[in-house]
């Protein structure tokens, strides 16, 4: 009887604490690594969404090659080649922020925050949006590790 109680007990324990742990949006319920170590990786660009339309083609045509690297000392490269077969590549910073919810990047001191919808060892999945005269436009970037 004690078994099946202690048993009882563990469930019900599992079940209303799993669902809390679910950080962001599309997951992970749970990962031993840390968000930080989740980052820290070199990733491609899998799916480009603006206004939740696929755009990956068009993105692909003017960013070849595209990889992002985040590095463990909170600095990160972007390269690619772009349309005209110009080798382009940019540094910049990256850290998490608010309460591990965003993924603040910044590039030639001006910082752009990224809302994390998903964050696990092989995919990243980042959103922003940007309002420019009264429209309001959303990117989601969909990350896979390169």
């Amino acid at each position: 009887m004690k078994t099946t109680v202690k048993l009882v007990a563990l469930m019900m324990f599992v079940v209303i604490l799993l669902p809390s742990c679910k950080k962001y949006e599309e997951g992970p319920t749970i990962s031993l690594r840390s968000k930080k170590a989740r980052v820290v990786n070199i990733w491609k660009v899998d799916k480009v969404y603006i206004n939740a339309v696929d755009v990956t083609a068009n993105y692909a045509l003017a960013h070849k090659d595209f990889a992002l690297e985040f590095k463990d000392d909170g600095t990160l490269v972007q390269t690619y080649t772009d349309a005209n077969s110009l080798p382009q590549s940019v540094t910049g910073t990256w850290a998490l922020g608010s309460k591990n919810e965003t993924l603040d990047l910044t590039y030639l001191g001006i910082t752009l925050s990224h809302t994390i919808l998903k964050l696990k060892n092989d995919e990243l999945w980042l959103k922003i949006a940007f309002t420019t005269g009264g429209v309001t436009t959303t990117n989601e970037y969909h990350y896979i590790t390169k």
